[in-house]
């Protein structure tokens, strides 16, 4: 409690993304991004990805994920302070990309039961393009919805290593 109150009125803020692209290989259309952080409340801070030119307010960054091409994909993670880079990561993600793994909500390289659990927490839900719920988002309406059940469905037999 003292050691996040000192953090508080010293107005500082910290990050944690060790966990992002442990592996440079995927097979997985999306790579996905967390991180732990602790901001002040009057942060000035901006979370910038560029592989799609996409940005985000640090404040909302709590998952999201970047869709991968086939190939190599560079990645920068940059944290800006009032427009100056503060924090810069640079990544080389390989992709070959399949397709049916994009339902594979846990990663676990298999569309099961478990998939479709993780697919029945998100019905009827609002998304965003980049955000991580939108995983569940299979036909990109920007809502999660039965639409998506029925595609997951059709996907639930793959089994890319059995």
């Amino acid at each position: 409690m003292i050691t996040l109150m000192t953090l508080s009125y010293a107005k500082t803020a910290f990050f944690d993304f060790s966990e992002f692209a442990k592996n440079t290989d995927s097979l997985h259309p999306f790579l996905a991004f967390s991180g732990s952080c602790y901001l002040p409340s009057d942060n000035k801070l901006t979370l910038y990805v560029n592989h799609q030119k996409q940005t985000f307010p640090i404040s909302t960054l709590l998952a999201l994920f970047i869709p991968l091409s086939s190939g190599e994909n560079k990645i920068v993670i940059e944290i800006k302070y009032k427009n100056k880079t503060w924090i810069k990561n640079d990544y080389s993600i390989s992709c070959f990309p399949n397709k049916n793994l994009r339902a594979d909500f846990n990663q676990d390289l298999r569309v099961d039961v478990l998939d479709l659990f993780l697919l029945s927490k998100k019905m009827d839900l609002p998304t965003d393009l980049f955000r991580y719920d939108s995983l569940y988002d299979l036909n990109q309406d920007q809502i999660i919805s039965m639409e998506d059940f029925k595609l997951f469905e059709k996907s639930f037999e793959f089994q890319p290593y059995q």
